[in-house]
Order: structure tokens, then sequence, then C-alpha cells
């Protein structure tokens, strides 16, 4: 995927925004989204598998995604992190 930032960059940054699956494991942390295409993010994915990565994400096709039990993506309004990736991953 073409990137208009650079990924390692992104490490040293703290997250912003998370979003979670309420009826399920999943977590996303995001840092950015692109310049030239607001709708993809990148960050920290967990899917709650036991192997979070750092990755990029289409946040239209996110919005999709349902939990075991049918529910949508939520947004943590609550969310407040002041700590950065490179000691989360």
């Amino acid at each position: 995927m073409n990137t208009s930032f650079n990924s390692d960059h992104c490490r040293d940054l703290a997250p912003v925004l998370k979003l979670f699956t309420p009826d399920d494991n999943a977590v996303w942390l995001f840092v950015k989204t692109m310049r030239n295409n607001s709708d993809i993010a990148y960050g920290l994915i967990d899917i709650g598998q036991g192997n979070p990565h750092m990755g990029y994400v289409d946040l239209k096709l996110l919005a999709s995604v349902r939990g075991k039990m049918g529910l949508p993506i939520e947004h943590d309004v609550n969310f407040y992190l002041d700590t950065r990736y490179g000691f989360i991953t």
C-alpha cells in the first residue's frame, strides 16, 4: 500500500482513537490517517486472537465488521492514552 507517512515514525506517537467490538475481543488503536485518503488509518490492530500488529485499516470497510453477536464496532469516547507505541509494541 502506498502511504503518505512513515510507519516507523508512528511508533513514536500516542494513539488518538480507540475502536473496539463490544461483543468480542477486537481492538484498534489509531495514530494517524493518510493525508490523501482519510479513510485509511494506521495503528495497532488486535483482532483478539493473540497476534496484535501495526498496520493499515480501511475505516469504511471496518464499519461493516460485526462481533460474535452481530454488534457493530464502537468508538471508545472515554479513551485517553499518553503512552507511545514504542512502549506498547
